[in-house]
């Protein structure tokens, strides 16, 4: 999904080049996102993710590691690319919902 959406005018960066230095691999692959997820909190944290999607056990990761406030908002028979373009307004209502009383 994200090889056919990235490349396109749509889903690219006018400015990326699409390429890696290879002197960052290491770091990359010792690099654990998740490590920290805790020191979020106090702030509140609101994680959207499609059920249909590849990456959902990133944000379900996430979710367990992080402390309150914190909350999993999954859209229902979405993707990835889905909530990055395609069903952007199904997300707005959340998004709203939770500034609202986030801030």
């Amino acid at each position: 999904e994200g090889r056919e959406y990235y490349p396109i005018p749509r889903g690219s960066y006018p400015t990326s080049t699409n390429r890696s230095a290879i002197f960052s691999y290491d770091r990359l692959a010792t690099f654990d996102a998740f490590a920290f997820a805790e020191w979020i909190s106090p702030k509140p944290l609101l994680l959207i993710a499609g059920d249909d999607t590849v990456t959902l056990n990133y944000s379900e990761m996430t979710y367990r590691k992080a402390k309150e406030p914190k909350e999993l908002h999954l859209m229902k028979d979405a993707t990835h690319v889905d909530l990055l373009d395609y069903r952007i307004l199904d997300i707005l209502p959340k998004l709203i919902e939770f500034c609202r009383m986030s801030i």
